[in-house]
């Protein structure tokens, strides 16, 4: 699994993102509890997708979530 930091929408954003995997993109958006490691669900998607899931702001490593009024802000 690769990891990055990806900045967004006009640097307020620093998102965490872990990438697996080879085939048809997936997006994986992770629970209330954020991702863990190793996360099985994200290995076996790994096996047949690239998988990219990110630490939504205020989760692990992303910052950004001073931005965010709401979770409809966030979605």
């Amino acid at each position: 699994m690769q990891t990055q930091t990806v900045t967004v929408r006009d640097g307020r954003f620093r998102v965490h993102l872990r990438t697996a995997g080879s085939g048809e993109p997936l997006l994986f958006l992770h629970g209330e509890t954020g991702l863990r490691e190793p996360d099985e669900a994200l290995d076996r998607l790994a096996g047949r997708f690239t998988v990219y899931a990110p630490d939504h702001p205020g989760w692990g490593a992303s910052e950004g979530l001073e931005h965010l009024d709401d979770i409809l802000d966030l979605a």
